[in-house]
């Protein structure tokens, strides 16, 4: 990984259950908006993101 210049981590909300409960999907929808913020702030031009579990 001597290409990369940056790691944005995140922590994804801990589900209980089969289905996420909507309090769950803001959480995750969060984490994911937290990283393009981020993203954005640091003038980043290209990203790679992973699915959060």
């Amino acid at each position: 990984m001597s290409h990369v210049k940056n790691i944005i981590h995140t922590v994804g909300p801990i589900c209980h259950g089969k289905v996420a409960s909507a309090n769950d999907r803001e959480k995750l929808m969060s984490c994911y908006h937290s990283c393009l913020d981020l993203a954005v702030k640091n003038n980043l031009k290209t990203i790679v993101s992973f699915a959060v579990f």
